[in-house]
């Protein structure tokens, strides 16, 4: 019985990621890819690919500062093009990026990401933090992602840091402290390649 149940899954996959591909006018060539590991929190260990489709320009930053800050931010977020996806490793299901910006730092860039769904929402329980830092309670996730040219680049997640928001300049951010747990490890470029 499984072995009939997974050709049908990889042929379910696949139509996904041909409808993605056909939504978006995307091919492996407009893909800016990234990957990390979660680390400090449940799952702990876990692959993440982030697949960046377009970066988004200032009325794509501005919309997406307004759709947070919208009664609903959920279904203002699902108004907006998506961007990009956060594949974890092992699930066909991705979480949909609305938001998409890189900063030079001191060390190299930022990534900064907002999904349309709180990652591990799609997983019973959801993802936690080890210790005792409360999560916030968002419809979103905002994600940053530091790229240093190191095999020890890390990021962090609005489920560790309170999230800030600059409408005149169209900036999403975490606001970090000595004491914000890092949630994310080999933060790198990745090759794309299908």
């Amino acid at each position: 019985m499984l072995s009939r149940s997974i050709p049908a899954l990889l042929c379910a996959v696949s139509l996904v990621a041909g409808a993605q591909q056909a939504a978006t006018g995307a091919d492996s060539s407009d893909i800016t890819r990234f990957g990390a590991t979660t680390t400090n929190m449940e799952p702990d260990g876990l692959a993440l690919r982030f697949d960046v489709l377009a970066w988004s320009d200032e009325a794509a930053r501005s919309a997406a500062i307004a759709a947070l800050e919208a009664e609903d931010a959920q279904d203002a977020l699902d108004e907006l093009p998506t961007v990009g996806y956060v594949w974890p490793d092992g699930s066909p299901v991705g979480y949909a990026i609305k938001y998409a910006h890189t900063t030079a730092t001191d060390s190299g860039e930022r990534l900064t990401f907002v999904t349309s769904r709180p990652l591990g929402s799609y997983d019973f329980g959801g993802w936690t933090i080890a210790g005792n830092t409360p999560a916030q309670d968002l419809a979103y996730s905002v994600i940053e992602l530091e790229l240093d040219g190191s095999n020890a680049a890390t990021g962090t997640a609005s489920l560790a840091a309170p999230v800030s928001m600059d409408a005149a300049a169209g900036m999403i951010a975490l606001e970090r402290s000595g004491e914000t747990v890092a949630l994310f490890s080999d933060v790198q470029r990745l090759e794309v390649g299908y």
